[in-house]
């Protein structure tokens, strides 16, 4: 089981640029993933999901 402090690691994005441009730059197969959600609205909160999901896996 996970430790109070781990948890807080876990549901904080990065500020580490490397990190950033490595987990949560997207590819063109992830693009066109996320262009086939329906709305706007629907494709940005797909991105924000599998950004977020990527790190730390």
């Amino acid at each position: 089981m996970a430790t109070p402090e781990q948890r807080q690691a876990f549901m904080q994005i990065p500020e580490d640029e490397w990190v950033l441009g490595t987990y949560h730059t997207f590819s063109k197969p992830d693009l066109e993933i996320i262009n086939k959600q329906r709305r706007e609205e629907n494709r940005l909160g797909f991105a924000v999901q599998l950004a977020v999901l990527r790190y730390p896996g």
